[in-house]
């Protein structure tokens, strides 16, 4: 069946978070509702009304361990997604798609991927320097790693010529370099994770393409319970330490005219 029903998409991602929160309880992993997830939780107790898509937060170890249960399998019809479990997969980050459905998604690179599912977003958050001038400096120099790990396979949507340049090129190259990409970029976000600098950020965020967030880790760990859609899932410590750094004055509502699902064409279940 081919949808643009909202609400009957919010259904089924809502029944795949519960069942990402059950993997993560089962497998003692701690995760938050991340993004504009969170936000949904925290303003509209549920999902953002015009919301199509669901994030979610992990600290890098759990998020390993996540990718290390999905490259066995996960339970029912759910597979994982990255660059080692979906070859021409270009994101940094993991999706957790449900078989036997297809979302659409902008690009030609999109109809090459082994997975195409509704999905859920998880991105993993590391540890940066204390000093948040280096961390900032960090973060700024990822961009980088970012560009090069996901336009050798994406097209890029820019009008810059030398980025599109260096992405034709980068279209180029074999496969075991791409994949050789993927993984210094991952070595390259990890780097300070065996240091306890009490700092953390997500690198493969859209937003920290643009911008710099820099959260405490007591600002996300321990998680906490809220109720979202009626369920009882997991948030940040703070959210609203963690939704005033990222959004600002949260509360508001944007412009009607804003308030617009990014949906490229029908879901199909």
């Amino acid at each position: 069946m081919e949808s643009l029903s909202l609400d009957l998409l919010h259904s089924i991602q809502l029944n795949l978070l519960v069942e990402f929160d059950r993997i993560c309880e089962d497998n003692g992993l701690s995760y938050f509702l991340d993004s504009g997830s969170a936000l949904g939780a925290v303003r509209h107790h549920g999902f953002i009304p015009w919301d199509d898509d669901v994030d979610v937060g992990m600290p890098r170890d759990d998020y390993d361990k996540l990718l290390e249960i999905g490259t066995k399998g996960f339970p029912g019809n759910l597979f994982l997604q990255t660059y080692e479990t979906d070859p021409n997969y270009p994101m940094p980050f993991a999706k957790i798609r449900l078989g036997g459905t297809f979302f659409p998604e902008k690009g030609n690179s999109f109809n090459k991927l082994k997975y195409q599912g509704i999905y859920i977003d998880v991105f993993p958050f590391d540890r940066v320097p204390s000093d948040s001038q280096k961390a900032k400096r960090r973060i700024r120099y990822s961009r980088f790693w970012y560009f090069v790990s996901v336009f050798s396979q994406r097209d890029y949507p820019g009008k810059k010529p030398l980025q599109w340049l260096l992405s034709f090129l980068m279209h180029h190259l074999p496969g075991r370099s791409i994949i050789g990409l993927h993984k210094y970029y991952d070595s390259f976000c990890t780097k300070y994770n065996s240091i306890d600098t009490g700092i953390l950020t997500c690198f493969c965020w859209r937003n920290s393409q643009r911008d710099t967030y820099l959260f405490n880790e007591f600002e996300l760990f321990p998680t906490k319970t809220i109720e979202f859609e009626g369920k009882k899932l997991r948030i940040m410590n703070s959210a609203h330490v963690y939704l005033t750094k990222v959004y600002g004055d949260y509360t508001v509502l944007p412009p009607e005219e804003e308030r617009k699902s990014h949906l490229v064409g029908s879901f199909r279940i």
